[in-house]
């Protein structure tokens, strides 16, 4: 199951609840879920109560961090940019130097047990790429 749609913890509840609801379905039976102490919406109340004071801190400190950065990464391109942004989306390959893609593969060999190294790994090389091209 995708990480967007459940996380670690989570998945393991989803599991048993559907389990339960399938197990119910094939004997005919209603399924005996544990009552829920809170709903999401209970959430949704406390938190648009309680972060605004928690975040605002935060949210001034990253509006001064990010307040001159330019409107656009200057990267050079093979074109000029058109008149209307698209959101059409391609792919794009390129081959790492060959002691870039070394030392990548050396980062994550340890971490191969968990995805979110792969992925925070090939965010950082994107990082990195664009860093150097800026």
């Amino acid at each position: 199951m995708h990480h967007i749609i459940t996380d670690g913890w989570s998945f393991d509840v989803l599991a048993r609840d559907l389990s339960a609801c399938y197990r119910a379905y094939t004997d005919g039976t209603t399924p005996a879920l544990p009552a829920l102490p809170v709903q999401y919406a209970d959430y949704a109340v406390w938190q648009r109560h309680t972060l605004p004071a928690t975040l605002q801190p935060h949210l001034a400190y990253w509006t001064q961090q990010l307040a001159n950065l330019p409107a656009l990464l200057p990267l050079p391109t093979d074109r000029p940019r058109p008149p209307l942004q698209s959101t059409a989306g391609a792919r794009v390959l390129w081959h790492l130097a060959p002691d870039l893609r070394d030392e990548a593969e050396t980062a994550g060999a340890a971490a191969r047990h968990d995805p979110v190294y792969d992925y925070a790994g090939g965010v950082c090389r994107a990082a990195d790429a664009l860093q150097r091209t800026a």
